[in-house]
């Protein structure tokens, strides 16, 4: 059957079913038969019908792979039977040879039946290629377009408060506004905080099409406004959500309409294309078991951060050690259900900065990395440059990319969560100092003594046999 056949078959088990059980799912699914590729389309039904269907999911894959390694198995020792019995009648030395190389093959084949073919073939590259679409990468504007494929992790670091959930939060805006399927997993803050600052990021964004309104809005957020009344845009939405009045301040009507529409983004969005897990209190493997059930093929899975990842591996006594096995485990995660993983992480406290006072960060920022560069597809870092609020962006390498060094002024507006390429610039950097050269000794011209010629000079000096006239 064919994909649409499959997919048709599985929802003609489930006619008339008005509130279906984990079973009916479960039948549906084996009416199918190989489901494999309909997988997204099934957990996608299951988690909108409000059904946990991971234990029958997990039961029939297991059956069928048990199926096809009976299959194996049978045609297998099939072959060696056939390939004996040859050999036993066989009386040509040559060919004797051959058939026990044959059997040998199966011989090992049968060994490794069921077992991850970890040797492909042609055919199998050729069909990897023609599945993969590079159309379908993710390229967020907020990356200069930077590709992020299926089945990779890559990383962005900064210091506290520097800009990593802000900038997770524009890429959930931007996947979601792409209808790309997101699951933001939080490690940190709370759903009701992301889902906040969310509305607030897509409120400001949609303003963007009138930029005076845009500016209004910056006014309600600035500074200023914080200084002279303490009231922010967050303590706006909170009051609206009150039904409280908002405080009279410039761009109270903007305000009111572009939270509005956000909202009503978001809501169509979330539970669909975008998800939200609380992850702090779950172990590694219920978190990649979420990871797995929520996304699928292609999608884009947001972790807040990895440095807060529970432990993969409770023997893991350093830190080093601890967070290079959870990025391992992220990776095999990413290459197994074909996600695309970006995960954020803690550059060290320690700063350095430029003669202007711009942050000067570099691969040796992060923090306890565990060689984070080792596992990543691409990796960027978050900087603070001189003046309040100003920020910018450094890509330190991409696999398939040239952006080694690369670096963006931001256009960042922290209460509204809000992040964007702004312009390229030149990235802060440490100036070199070298040390002076030494000037060369001059050396004075030898004077012969009374009696030799200035041939003997140099003979005496090991200049050679020269005569000056």
């Amino acid at each position: 059957m064919t994909r649409t056949e499959k997919i048709t078959q599985f929802f003609e088990q489930l006619r008339g079913k008005g509130n279906p059980t984990a079973q009916n799912i479960y039948n549906a699914m084996a009416a199918a038969g190989d489901i494999t590729e309909i997988m997204p389309e099934i957990l996608a039904y299951c988690a909108g019908m409000g059904i946990d269907a991971a234990a029958e999911l997990a039961n029939l894959t297991k059956a069928q792979d048990t199926v096809r390694q009976e299959a194996t198995l049978k045609e297998t020792a099939a072959s060696l039977a056939e390939k004996s019995g040859a050999l036993a009648a066989e009386a040509d030395p040559e060919k004797r040879r051959e058939l026990i190389e044959g059997i040998r093959r199966a011989s090992a084949s049968l060994e490794g039946a069921g077992k991850k073919d970890r040797i492909g073939s042609w055919d199998a590259y050729i069909r990897e290629c023609t599945e993969y679409d590079p159309e379908k990468d993710f390229r967020p504007a907020l990356f200069d377009g930077v590709a992020f494929p299926p089945g990779t992790v890559s990383y962005i670091g900064a210091r506290a408060k520097a800009g990593k959930t802000t900038a997770m939060i524009n890429l959930t805006r931007e996947a979601f506004f792409s209808g790309r399927k997101t699951l933001f997993i939080t490690l940190e803050m709370s759903r009701r905080q992301l889902l906040t600052k969310l509305v607030l990021c897509v409120a400001f964004v949609i303003t963007g099409e009138t930029p005076d309104k845009q500016e209004e809005l910056r006014g309600r957020g600035s500074f200023n406004r914080r200084e002279q009344t303490g009231q922010t845009p967050q303590k706006d939405y909170y009051a609206l959500l009150h039904g409280k009045p908002l405080p009279q301040y410039g761009g109270e009507e903007v305000f009111r309409t572009a939270v509005s529409k956000a909202q009503d983004i978001v809501k169509q969005a979330y539970g669909k294309t975008f998800l939200i897990y609380a992850g702090r209190g779950a172990g590694f493997q219920e978190i990649t078991a979420a990871r797995e059930y929520y996304g699928g093929p292609g999608s884009l899975v947001l972790i807040d951060y990895i440095q807060r990842m529970p432990s993969a591996d409770e023997n893991s006594r350093d830190d080093y050690t601890r967070v290079k096995k959870i990025s391992d485990g992220v990776l095999n995660a990413a290459v197994r259900t074909n996600t695309i993983i970006i995960s954020g992480a803690q550059f060290n406290r320690t700063v350095t900065r430029d003669s202007q006072g711009n942050e000067i960060i570099e691969t040796t920022s992060f923090r306890e990395s565990g060689d984070l560069e080792q596992d990543a597809h691409n990796i960027l870092g978050i900087g603070r440059l001189a003046g309040k609020g100003n920020r910018y962006i450094k890509m330190f390498a991409g696999r398939e990319e040239m952006i080694e060094d690369n670096a963006y002024r931001l256009d960042f507006d922290g209460v509204y969560s809000y992040m964007t390429v702004k312009e390229k610039i030149k990235a802060p950097e440490e100036a070199k100092h070298y040390p002076p050269k030494k000037k060369k000794e001059e050396v004075p011209e030898p004077i012969p003594e009374e009696g030799k010629k200035w041939s003997e000079v140099f003979q005496d000096k090991g200049g050679g046999n020269h005569e000056k006239s």
